[in-house]
């Protein structure tokens, strides 16, 4: 078991200011609203001056960066913690949100990923916010919170299987659809050929 602080690189966001915030700047800021349940919601309404990737640089977000939520990290339906889509590279991590990143030939991100997604991540998270008697989850609890770490090789060929494992249950869902509506279509057809008789008013 490691610290996730000493497998990934783990940034906590900025606090900008809100006077900054504009529709009209370029720049894509990561906030809490983005941070779904293993999803990433896009929210562009506030943006930053381009001027800040140079001045924050240290905050600036890549495609396939993790990101987690650091206030009300845990809702009834999991951890808030979500992988940064293309359209959000080169953006900026607002406060009260986390960054995690590969470090090096340690960590695959992706596979990191899955541990935070896992029960035993929920269940230490949830701890920390009961003990805290609060929703929130530190910076420093998130680095030491310890995860397995096989080595690279071994964490790739996780991924690929679960990758894999998604894959299939995304197509039977788009199946179990599919059928779903061929069935509705089916029965609204024979209502259509067989509707009610009509009533003989002679």
């Amino acid at each position: 078991m490691v610290e996730l602080g000493a497998a990934t690189e783990v940034t906590s966001g900025y606090s900008f200011n809100s006077k900054d915030f504009s529709p009209n700047n370029p720049v894509k800021c990561i906030k809490i609203a983005n941070v779904g349940v293993q999803e990433f919601v896009n929210d562009e309404d506030s943006k930053l001056p381009s001027n800040f990737i140079a001045k924050y640089s240290e905050f600036v977000i890549r495609e396939d960066d993790m990101v987690i939520a650091l206030t009300r990290s845990i809702i009834s339906t999991g951890l808030k913690v979500a992988i940064v889509p293309k359209s959000y590279n080169n953006s900026l991590l607002n406060q009260r949100v986390a960054s995690i990143r590969s470090k090096g030939n340690l960590s695959n991100v992706k596979f990191v990923y899955f541990v935070l997604c896992s029960d035993f991540v929920f269940k230490y998270i949830s701890e920390q916010a009961r003990s805290l008697m609060q929703p929130n989850l530190s910076i420093t609890d998130l680095k030491i919170l310890k995860i397995p770490l096989p080595p690279l090789a071994i964490q790739q060929t996780i991924v690929a299987e679960i990758e894999a494992e998604q894959a299939l249950v995304k197509a039977n869902h788009e199946l179990i659809i599919r059928f779903k509506k061929k069935i509705q279509s089916t029965l609204a057809r024979v209502w259509e050929e067989d509707g009610p008789t009509p009533i003989d008013e002679s």
